[in-house]
Formats: structure tokens, C-alpha cells, sequence
């Protein structure tokens, strides 16, 4: 099985590699990617590697991106490098040239982050059901 193939057996149908949807789901299911793609829409839609790794590291460790120590840097940017950006790559949402060190929304990382920012972190004029609440909100209700 080549190392992108995911084998699923849905419904008695074996699916030799990940739908759409599974895509999409991976792709939200880490708050690192989440970031990305929501600091790139909010950031001229392109960035290099460096910037999303100080930007990251100082939000995670609530500090400044001038008080990122070297360590916080260099792990988030690994991880990035190593895990996040070819995850948001094989998804579609982003173009990630490695060489230059530069990542780009693509269409639909543009639309999937507007619909984070949207839905998930509460642009107001805006709620995706008109009532008010972002659809966090209403998840959360729904799971108390």
C-alpha cells in the first residue's frame, strides 16, 4: 500500500483511497492545520514556513513571536515541515513549495478557512444558521 492510500471498507465497497470528506476531516482533525490555513487567509493567503512556525510556537506557548525561544521555533516548525503542511498539501488546501519554504492557500483552503473563521471561531457578522451562534456554540450545547 503505497504510504497516501488509506483502505476502507464502507458499506461492503473497499475504497482504495481516502474520499473527500475523510480528506477534509483529517485535514481539520489537528488545531495546528486549523491555524494554518486560518493565519493564511488572515495573512495575504501565502507565508513562509519560518513565519507560520514563529506565529504557531508563540501562540501555543502565550508569548510575543519576538519571545520564541529557538526550541519552540525549531519544534513547531518540524512538525509542520515533517506532518501538517503535506497533510493541508494532499488535501488540496494548500501549495507548499518546500524549496523556497513557501505555503499558499489554495481555492479551497481559502473556502475552508472562511468557513473556520466563520463557523467555528465566531465571526459574528456572520453565523452560519442565522440565529446567532456559531455552530461550536451549538455543538456544544448539544454535547452537555
Amino acid at each position: 500500500m503505497d504510504e497516501g492510500e488509506v483502505h476502507e471498507v464502507r458499506r461492503g465497497v473497499s475504497n482504495e483511497k481516502r474520499s473527500a470528506r475523510d480528506e477534509l476531516f483529517h485535514a481539520l482533525s489537528n488545531q495546528r492545520r486549523r491555524h494554518v490555513l486560518t493565519y493564511l487567509r488572515a495573512n495575504g493567503r501565502e507565508a513562509t514556513v519560518r513565519e507560520l512556525s514563529e506565529w504557531l510556537a508563540a501562540r501555543e506557548n502565550d508569548v510575543s513571536v519576538e519571545e520564541v525561544s529557538y526550541k519552540q521555533r525549531k519544534r513547531t516548525y518540524t512538525s509542520l515541515i515533517q506532518i501538517h503542511l503535506r497533510t493541508l498539501r494532499d488535501g488540496g488546501f494548500i501549495r507548499y513549495d518546500r524549496g523556497r519554504g513557501r505555503v499558499e492557500l489554495t481555492a479551497d483552503g481559502r473556502h475552508l478557512a472562511r468557513v473556520l473563521e466563520r463557523d467555528l471561531i465566531g465571526d459574528e457578522r456572520a453565523p452560519s444558521d442565522g440565529s446567532g451562534t456559531t455552530l461550536l456554540e451549538r455543538w456544544k450545547r448539544r454535547l452537555s
